[in-house]
């Protein structure tokens, strides 16, 4: 993925901005081989704080700044080269980079994370003894030793089923004691060959000065395009009985007061009923959606992925009860179906268009209108997404006043 096309995550992810590096270079039309660095920052974008990015020209480096009230956080996504190659001059000056951001940016706190490529335990590893005499010069700690994680390993090969802890956290010493866990989650339907890491600190501050006052409620929801002649015929016939049953006052229909603002209560509730009853008739006789049904939809699911992400799954947690072997006929079977799921994962993946294209063809054919909008729907999603650049311009005010100008 190339810079110009980082806005794609955003319209992947509902309720998020992003910050990225890319480790492809835009000079070159083609190229050959996995591409060095690149990588990425998230963010919800209900925080409410400053997030602001910091441009670096080194590709291993992703940095923003987080501005809240009382204090800033540098956060640092990175991505170090291999232990192996013997490449430490890099390594030194990824580390040699980022430490000279942090000191050009004041901020209170500093998180480094990423994959470091560096276990701790190899202790004849040059990177391993660069990242400690680093953490003790710095006055850096790294999560891995802290009391509170519970990381056993981050990566695991899928060649020959190696394990090793790759992915860290490094903090400043000032969050040590805010750390209150590190862990990582091993799932089944991870296409990475790298596990998710996580850290949570807690820190002392208000957190309704962090969280905007919204709430996104997670409810179920009609499903109009799919309701039948039937489903309609029932839903008009209960809506009735409902609104029969609502009274209104005969003093407040008889008022000929055009003023009057004594029945503005008894109005409220009248029209509250009335949509009260509305939901009430549709919950009943309409198919509805699952509460939060809002994830990634993929083409081909039901009819080629769903069996063999249950056959995974289920190899998979009887593989983590019997204390994740690292050999033995659990690990080949667990090994083997959570390949064939991320294989048939993969192929319906490249042939999406396909996929849709057959959908809406099979709709057509059969002059289904329901399984045809349904189908459409699917491909438009629920990407709900805006500019963060407009004609040259990122801050949000400025882009305000930029169409003020331009259309008063």
């Amino acid at each position: 993925m190339f810079d110009c096309q980082s806005h794609l995550l955003n319209e992947c992810l509902d309720n998020v901005n992003s910050h990225c590096i890319s480790g492809m270079n835009a000079d070159y039309a083609l190229s050959r081989g996995r591409r060095f660095g690149g990588c990425a920052i998230l963010w919800n974008i209900s925080l409410k704080c400053s997030v602001e990015p910091i441009v670096c020209s080194n590709n291993r480096l992703c940095v923003v700044k987080v501005i809240f009230d009382s204090y800033s956080i540098i956060v640092c996504n990175m991505y170090m080269p291999c232990d192996n190659t013997g490449d430490i001059n890099t390594y030194n000056e990824v580390w040699a980079d980022a430490i000279n951001i942090c000191n050009a940016h004041d901020a209170q706190y500093v998180i480094f994370a990423g994959d470091l490529n560096t276990d701790l335990t190899r202790h004849n590893s040059a990177h391993t003894t660069g990242l400690i005499d680093l953490c003790r010069s710095e006055n850096f700690t790294c999560v891995k030793t802290h009391p509170q994680c519970q990381i056993d390993y981050s990566y695991e090969s899928k060649i020959n089923g190696q394990k090793s802890c790759l992915d860290h956290f490094i903090i400043s010493d000032n969050l040590h004691d805010s750390v209150q866990s590190c862990y990582v989650a091993h799932d089944y339907d991870n296409m990475s060959d790298h596990s998710v890491v996580y850290l949570n600190l807690l820190l002392n501050f208000d957190v309704s000065h962090i969280l905007v006052d919204t709430v996104i409620e997670n409810v179920s929801k009609p499903m109009w395009w799919k309701a039948s002649h039937g489903n309609i015929v029932n839903y008009k016939t209960h809506l009735d009985q409902l609104l029969n049953d609502i009274d209104l006052p005969v003093h407040v229909i008889s008022c000929t007061d055009v003023m009057c603002d004594r029945h503005r209560d008894n109005i409220q509730l009248y029209h509250d009923n009335i949509v009260t009853a509305c939901l009430q008739a549709s919950t009943s006789c309409i198919p509805m959606s699952k509460p939060g049904q809002r994830g990634r939809n993929i083409p081909g699911w039901n009819n080629y992925v769903k069996s063999h992400s249950e056959t995974a799954k289920f190899w998979h947690g009887l593989w983590k009860a019997n204390g994740s072997p690292n050999s033995g006929i659990l690990f080949d079977i667990r090994r083997k179906t959570r390949y064939q799921y991320h294989r048939v994962l993969k192929c319906i993946a490249r042939n999406k268009s396909t996929i849709n294209a057959s959908k809406i063809a099979e709709g057509f054919i059969n002059n289904c209108n329901m399984n045809f909008w349904s189908e459409i729907k699917k491909i438009q999603g629920h990407q709900h997404t805006m500019a963060t650049n407009i004609d040259g311009i990122n801050d949000a005010p400025s882009i305000a006043n930029h169409f003020h100008d331009k259309y008063r």
